[in-house]
Formats: C-alpha cells, sequence, structure tokens
C-alpha cells in the first residue's frame, strides 16, 4: 500500500504563494491575448467592429475573458497540488531538522519517499550528518584517550 499524504495544503504560504504566481501569470496572457486579437482585428478589419459582427466579436472575446477567468482558477488549484509535491517534503525536511535541534541528537536522519522531489537533498544532508557524527567520535576519542594518559601519568607518581 503506498502512503499518501491527506493535507494538500500542508506549507500554506509556500503553496498559496505559487498559486497566486501561476494566477497572475496566466491572466497577463490571457489581457494581452485578449489585447492582441482586439487589435489584430481592428487593423484588419476597421470598420467591421461598428457592425453587427463588431457586436458578435465583443461577444466572443467577453466569453474568452469569462471562461479564461475560470480556467485560471482552475490552474490556479491544480498549481497547489502539483506544488504538495514541493512543499510536502519541505515540511518534512524541516519538521525533522527542528526535531534535531530540539533534541540536540544528530543520531537521526531525514528519511523521505521515494520519488520526492527533495530525495537527493535528505541524502546529502544524512551523509553530512554521518561526517559529522564521526567527526565528533574521533574527537571524543582522542579525549578519552588524553584523559587516560593523564591518569596513567598520576598513577605512575
Amino acid at each position: 500500500m503506498k502512503f499518501k499524504r491527506r493535507k494538500k495544503l500542508i506549507e500554506k504560504r509556500l503553496q498559496i504563494k505559487i498559486a497566486v504566481y501561476v494566477a497572475v501569470a496566466l491572466l497577463v496572457v490571457l489581457v494581452f491575448s485578449l489585447i492582441f486579437t482586439h487589435a489584430t482585428i481592428k487593423s484588419i478589419f476597421p470598420r467591421i467592429l461598428s457592425t453587427t459582427m463588431g457586436d458578435k466579436i465583443a461577444a466572443i472575446q467577453t466569453n474568452l475573458l469569462i471562461f479564461g477567468v475560470v480556467y485560471l482558477i482552475f490552474a490556479a488549484f491544480i498549481s497547489i497540488l502539483i506544488s504538495h509535491k514541493i512543499a510536502g517534503p519541505i515540511f518534512k525536511f524541516k519538521k525533522e531538522i527542528r526535531n534535531m535541534i530540539k533534541t540536540g541528537d544528530i543520531s537521526q536522519r531525514i528519511f523521505l519517499r521515494q520519488g520526492d522531489e527533495l530525495k537527493d537533498l535528505a541524502d546529502l544532508m544524512n551523509q553530512l550528518l554521518d561526517m559529522i557524527e564521526a567527526s565528533a567520535g574521533r574527537e571524543t576519542a582522542e579525549r578519552l584517550r588524553r584523559v587516560a594518559e593523564v591518569q596513567a601519568e598520576k598513577s605512575e607518581e
């Protein structure tokens, strides 16, 4: 059975920010498309907009605008779902690091699901933690060796 995240808005600020960026970009494309089509029709057929055909063209452009806004809302919603692929691993990554900081236990590792966008970064972080632990272990061993030498010197005296 494959694990699925239940919450789609796990990093609300990031996901909403992405949705707003997508919506604004699509809105700009929509507005420029409408302006461009209007200007093109006006330049090719300068008198057509003042006829009944012009009314039909205006109705088509109004429909394009309405459906464009509907598609824009749909695209923003879809972008929230897609951004979850990035926001979910970021949330887990931050949660694991906060827990390491809180407990002071760097033996914990960050585990992300196969296919998560930040899996490679989590693996690199785990390698870094392994190196830090090994380095700390060598330093501890060296300190213990020095303490043992000092104690041996004191016992000889």
